[in-house]
């Protein structure tokens, strides 16, 4: 059954380690990634984070974590890894 949200009521539920989307205003609860995946997921993580610290380029995050891309069209995601540029850090707080 499909589930109908805007982007006020996705980002008012309770906070959870389950991974779910809002695509174009319907939830998304897909499964858990795999095992191998979080492998790959955790060394892109690690490197690209040692290299953005090294040059004071920004933060890298990773999922679960929030992004907005468009409040109209109910667009909310979770991307596996986040990097943010450090002159874009103010979109960030408890999404981004």
């Amino acid at each position: 059954m499909e589930v109908r949200k805007t982007v006020r009521e996705y980002l008012a539920g309770a906070e959870t380690m389950r991974p779910q989307e809002l695509a174009f205003g319907i939830l998304r609860e897909p499964a858990a990634p795999g095992y191998g995946h979080q492998v790959v997921v955790g060394r892109i993580f690690t490197l690209l984070d040692r290299h953005v610290h090294r040059i004071s380029a920004g933060r890298v995050v990773i999922s679960p974590v929030d992004v907005v891309l468009d409040r109209q069209r109910a667009l909310v995601i979770q991307p596996d890894v986040v990097f943010v540029s450090r002159e874009r850090l103010g979109i960030c707080d408890l999404r981004i």
